[in-house]
């Protein structure tokens, strides 16, 4: 496993890790589930301390000139940059349209509809960000086990 691939699992770790978090906190628990909030907490809080632990130890490696990116590494986070784009574009064009069909609903009843509010557009955008994040970091981790 070459570190570029170490550096694409640990990524991936840490952004389910802290969209797991994100969701647990925002979203909260279902009822009956409240006993295990802290042990869900402190699971995906250990995911994010162990991600960012490898990339830091990545990173200093990488300074000290042991890391380096060859042609295979280029072409597949060309791919993965390529699918991030796409994936974050057809989000982009989907919460725009949802933001106008918010806003016509929201005339025409008279009130501001659940949709229109500016918290739901924040939190699709943060979305948004964490699905191009995990679809980069993915394919990634696709094309390096498929051994491109």
């Amino acid at each position: 496993m070459s570190k570029q691939e170490i550096y694409a699992w640990s990524s991936l770790a840490m952004d389910l890790g802290l969209l797991g978090f994100y969701l647990l906190m925002f979203w909260g628990l279902p009822e009956g589930m409240e006993r295990q909030a802290e042990a869900l907490s402190s699971l995906f809080l250990k995911v994010i301390g162990i991600a960012v632990l490898i990339e830091v130890v990545l990173e200093l490696s990488r300074r000290a000139g042991s890391v380096e990116k060859d042609e295979r590494d280029e072409r597949i986070a060309a791919k993965g940059y390529r699918n991030a784009y796409w994936v974050f574009m057809s989000a982009s064009a989907a919460l725009l349209v949802h933001v106008f069909v918010s806003d016509v609903l929201s005339q025409a009843a008279g009130e501001p509809v659940f949709l229109a509010r500016p918290f739901l557009v924040f939190h699709l955008l943060l979305l948004m960000l964490f699905a191009a994040s995990l679809t980069r970091y993915g394919t990634q981790v696709y094309f390096y086990r498929r051994g491109i």
